[in-house]
Order: structure tokens, then sequence, then C-alpha cells
């Protein structure tokens, strides 16, 4: 609920949309000289992606490393999507060594495809003037452009066919005015527009989470969990991981644990791609209530996802699919099946050069020490 709270305050950020090359106007060219180059393959095909997402940033400005990890999230998540490909390159006003020494700072390195713009090549042909900014095209034709923020709402409804303009602006009208009654301290003013909002667009997450704050500052855990299922259950869409995850949390705040039970093995079968589920394992490990983590089911989906990815092309989904299975294995009592897992993905992470491999060494030792003294029948 923290991010909810984050995310009410950081409302303003949605309100700097600017348009500058206009919706159905051809997709213009991309100039850059690339640090990272895009991959010749988007979704494992080398098919034309149905769906180009082009995002313009400043590195030095303190949301651009914000910005990036957000695309990557969002590859992540459409990068197995059976309804269209999904191609993402981010763009730098910057100088090729400015972009790299930030870039080599970065405690995890960046994953997604960057270019520098130096000569603002790029960045006239999108008539840029403010940053972050994004453009979606569909067809070759700018179908939006607007803030990062609203990245995955219109790829969802572009991929689903249901992406309307003149909704999307009444959208952000209604946004202006969440905006306004968080500022004024009235919750429930902001629930009102967040309600209107979620009947045009059942999947705005902004709107979402703005109703889902409201019943937090009134306390009313048991009401926002009513309403969350409710609102799930009528979107007729699949459920997303991170809502999920703030329902379970809303379940665990109102102490009731047997509901909490049987929502979680529901979940079980409710999330669609490798990342939902990954999301949802971490979330188990990370913050079940203490006695409460359905170990069994979570031991079953860790070596589904593991004999999916260990030998997969996805190095970097393979290095976190390792990583979820050792802390599953740990809290289920399996030391060394945690320390094998471990290691697997410490020698990915070295190859790879990807995260804090010091780190995950360090609980390597960790799990190998505990798998060491399970053996021994007593201290």
């Amino acid at each position: 609920m923290k991010k909810l709270l984050f995310l009410c305050f950081a409302l303003p950020l949605l309100i700097q949309a600017q348009i500058s090359v206009a919706p159905g106007s051809k997709f213009p060219g991309v100039r850059v000289e690339w640090i990272k180059r895009p991959s010749a393959k988007v979704n494992g095909t080398a098919e034309k992606p149905s769906i180009e997402v082009v995002t313009m940033i400043d590195i030095t400005m303190r949301d651009a490393v914000q910005t990036l990890r957000l695309v990557e999230e969002l590859e992540k998540k459409y990068r197995y999507s059976a309804k269209g490909t999904v191609r993402f390159r981010t763009i730098a006003r910057n100088s090729p060594e400015e972009l790299k020494k930030t870039l080599s700072m970065l405690s995890v390195p960046c994953r997604t495809a960057i270019g520098s713009d130096k000569k603002d090549y790029s960045f006239n042909n999108f008539a840029i003037a403010t940053v972050p900014y994004t453009f979606i095209g569909k067809n070759d034709a700018i179908a939006w452009s607007g803030h990062p923020v609203d990245i995955e709402f219109v790829i969802d409804s572009l991929l689903e066919g249901k992406f309307d303009s003149e909704n999307f602006r009444e959208v952000i009208k209604l946004r202006r005015e969440m905006q306004t009654a968080l500022r004024s301290g009235l919750p429930d003013v902001a629930a009102a527009a967040a309600e209107k909002a979620l009947k045009i667009a059942p999947n705005d997450t902004i709107a979402l989470q703005t109703r889902l704050y409201a019943f937090q500052v009134a306390g009313k855990y048991a009401e926002a969990v009513e309403f969350l299922e409710k609102h799930l259950k009528g979107s007729g869409r699949v459920i997303r991981s991170r809502v999920l995850l703030i329902l379970l949390d809303l379940i665990a705040r109102t102490g009731d644990m047997k509901k909490w039970s049987a929502r979680t093995e529901k979940a079980f079968s409710e999330l669609e791609t490798p990342e939902e589920k990954l999301a949802l394992l971490a979330y188990f490990v990370t913050s079940s209530p203490y006695g409460y983590a359905p170990l069994k089911s979570m031991l079953t989906l860790s070596e589904q996802l593991l004999k999916q990815f260990r030998k997969g092309t996805d190095t970097n989904l393979s290095i976190e699919t390792f990583l979820i299975a050792a802390r599953v294995s740990y809290a289920a009592c399996r030391p060394a099946d945690a320390a094998r897992y471990q290691e697997s993905a410490c020698k990915l992470m070295k190859k790879e050069q990807f995260g804090d491999t010091a780190s995950a060494e360090e609980l390597l030792k960790y799990y190998r020490e505990a798998a060491a003294l399970a053996e021994k029948k007593s201290l």
C-alpha cells in the first residue's frame, strides 16, 4: 500500500502530456548511436513488430533511471505476448560518453535498447520539448504519445483492439480531478473521479490505485478487498500480477488468514505469463504472513518454471528463475536445493555481468552452510 501512497503524490507527473507529432502521422525514423543495440528478434521472432514504443529521456534527469526500469519491466511483460509483438527503444538526449558513464554507475545494468541522440536527429523528428516522453506506433503510424506511465495502459488497449483516444482524453481529465482532490485533502472526491475513470477504462492502473488509496486513508481494508474482487471480476480481463499482489496484501491486512490462504491457492491459476508467475513466487517468499506461505504450490510452480527456463535463450529470466527457486527451496527447508539453484544463478550472473554478483555469492555461502548443518545429526 506504500506504493499507492507514493503514486498519489507522484500524480502531478501524469499531467504534463504534450501533443508533438499528432496521432495518425507516419511514425518518425530513429537514428542514434546505439549503446545497447535493439535485438534483431522481437518475442523470439524476426517478424516486424506489431507495436513500436520509443521513449525519449535525458539521462541526467532524476527520473531517467526510473523510466528505464519501467521500460525494462514492460519489455519483460510483453516478451511472450500471444496478441502481438512489441518493440521497445529508448533514446537519450546525451552524448555517448555521458550516457555510457551514467549507465556504468547503475547497480543493475541496463537491459533495454538505448541509444545516444547527441545531434537531436530523432528528437527533432519526433518534435520533443520535454522528457520523459513516449511515442507508441501501430501500422507505421503514431497511435499515441504521452508520459511513460501510461505505456502499459495504451499497449494493452491496442493489443486488444480497444484503444479510443477520446476515452483516453476523458480519463486524463478525470486524473486531473483526482490530483486536485488529493492535493486538497479530499480522498472521497478523488475516489469518485477514479470510479468514473474505471468505468471508461477498467485497466487504468492510476485510477484503480487512487480508489484503493481512498480506502486506505479511511482504514477500510475489508471494503477495499470487496471492491477489488468485484472490479477484477467485472473487468472481463486476465488478472495482472501486481493487482493480484495488492489484493493479497489487502486481505492480509484484514487479518482473515483463512481467506488469504484460499485466495493464494486460486491465484496460481490466474496468471498467464512466466514473469507474472515469478512475481507471485517472489511475493510469497518475501511477503507471506509468517506461517502461511503456500509451500507445496510454490514448489510445484518453481519446478515448472525451472524446466521452462533453465535452458532457455532468455538469460535474464533464467537468472531470476534460479534466484527465486533458491528462495522457495530454502523456505521449504531444502537448503541443498537452494544452494544448487543459487550457484546456477551466480554462474550466469558472472557470465552476463548481471546484478549484484557479490551479494548473490554471499547468499550462496549462507545456503551452503545451512545445507551442511542440515546434514549433521546434531550441533
